[in-house]
């Protein structure tokens, strides 16, 4: 068992990528417009671009190896300073599969 499947979140639902300036959040959620929306009037003081929605079938365990794998690119919390091809690696990809393998 890895260290994910232990995760309370471990559901299905979606991970997204959201664009703030020059910081991208890589969360998780299972309305994931909804939280968007909650982003964009409560949390960020600046527009907010959804950049992309992935459905996965365990959404901690994708968030958790998204995280893992950029890792030297985190500001603070789910926020990451992302080069233009993390950006579109991360927006090319669908589904658990994808997120979990090497």
């Amino acid at each position: 068992m890895d260290r994910y499947s232990k995760r309370k979140t471990s559901r299905s639902g979606c991970v997204y990528l959201i664009r703030v300036g020059e910081q991208y959040k890589i969360g998780l959620s299972g309305e994931p417009l909804v939280r968007f929306i909650e982003i964009s009037k409560d949390v960020s003081p600046m527009p907010c671009h959804l950049l992309s929605v992935i459905r996965v079938d365990n959404m901690a365990a994708a968030e958790g190896v998204f995280h893992d794998k950029y890792q030297y690119c985190r500001g603070n919390g789910e926020w990451f300073y992302l080069s233009n091809d993390q950006v579109i690696e991360l927006m090319m990809m669908r589904g658990l599969d994808a997120a979990t393998s090497p």
